[in-house]
């Protein structure tokens, strides 16, 4: 029996298949919201803390982000985390496409979707925080599920659902505007 994100990396098990599935999903509904200005921090923060976006990179996050991340303050700070992860993964020509596909798709460079991903699993798609729980390659949240309804052994919960809420303000900005 496993959680609704042990789940989604079981029906994605491979970085092509969690590239064009459940991250291209993800971020396209955050694009429905405001669509990507194709800057790192745009792109950093839909995974990170959707609703810092766009705002200037030295906004300070709430308390509870702070509090969850130590020695993230800013956007800035996730942004510089990033950017300063020594890339690492080697992909195979298919995933290259994969990657450049849906960094195309979401109007942003596949330098940066690879950094962003490169820091958040290394490119493992079977990536587990020990603490969290989070799994693949963006870190997907188990605790989604019950958020939504769902109990932990079902994995029928729809990629966008899983991932809008990364962290908690996620699950009231997708409800507000009907992604939920």
């Amino acid at each position: 029996m496993g959680n609704a994100a042990d789940n989604l990396v079981k029906k994605y098990p491979d970085r092509i298949s969690q590239l064009k599935g459940p991250i291209l999903a993800y971020f396209k509904k955050w694009a429905k919201i405001k669509p990507f200005n194709g800057t790192e921090q745009d792109l950093y923060m839909t995974v990170f803390h959707p609703v810092s976006r766009q705002v200037p990179p030295d906004t300070v996050f709430p308390a509870n982000v702070r509090k969850d991340n130590p020695g993230i303050k800013t956007p800035q700070d996730y942004i510089n985390l990033v950017n300063g992860k020594k890339n690492t993964a080697i992909l195979t020509p298919a995933e290259w496409t994969a990657l450049k596909d849906t960094a195309s798709k979401l109007g942003t460079s596949s330098t940066a979707l690879y950094k962003l991903i490169n820091f958040e699993s290394s490119w493992a798609p079977q990536a587990r925080n020990p603490i969290s729980g989070a799994r693949g390659l963006i870190q997907w949240m188990p605790f989604v599920a019950k958020e939504y309804g769902f109990k932990d052994d079902l994995g029928g919960m729809t990629p966008p659902l899983l991932l809008a809420l990364l962290l908690g303000g996620g699950y009231f900005i997708a409800r507000r505007y009907g992604l939920i």
